[in-house]
């Protein structure tokens, strides 16, 4: 079986017209669980680990003081 590889502009596509028509945030993350980004996006604020925090996760870590990463949480 052929790998599969991620079309990564069509993945940022589909994500931001979702965000656009529900209003929820969604993120492409690579199999390491770092968050991709558009080629020139700025002011991203990145955790150490390379992922870019959720709503969910910068909730849960001011609810629970716990330094967790966002793919951890996912």
């Amino acid at each position: 079986m052929p790998s599969r590889t991620l079309d990564e502009n069509a993945a940022l596509d589909a994500a931001e017209h979702f965000e656009a028509s529900t209003g929820v945030t969604c993120l492409v993350l690579d199999v390491e669980g770092r968050t991709i980004l558009r080629d020139g996006h700025r002011g991203a604020r990145l955790d150490p680990d390379g992922t870019l925090p959720c709503g969910f996760c910068r909730t849960y870590r001011a609810a629970t003081k716990k330094p967790v990463a966002c793919r951890e949480a996912h």
